[in-house]
């Protein structure tokens, strides 16, 4: 029975972990100035673009969408 609680515990703490952490993801991707963003030298900017499918500027809302999609699945999953 220690085992089985043991076990409830660690994935409602994991599930609260991944929660905070896409928290935090969302709440750094609001912090990015955009304005400095496209104040960058294009070299710059071509890097930064080039780590991801796309430009840059662009993929901060869909990588924002797709994290709360995530978030409010963990949500609804935590709750039931």
């Amino acid at each position: 029975m220690l085992f089985l609680s043991e076990m409830i515990i660690a994935e409602a703490t994991r599930q609260k972990t991944l929660i905070d952490t896409i928290d935090y993801c969302i709440e750094k991707l609001d912090d990015i100035d955009f304005d400095k963003l496209n104040k960058m030298s294009r070299i710059e900017f071509d890097f930064l673009s080039s780590l991801s499918d796309g430009y840059i500027d662009e993929q901060i809302p869909f990588i924002k969408t797709i994290l709360k999609e995530g978030r409010s699945f963990f949500l609804e999953f935590v709750k039931k």
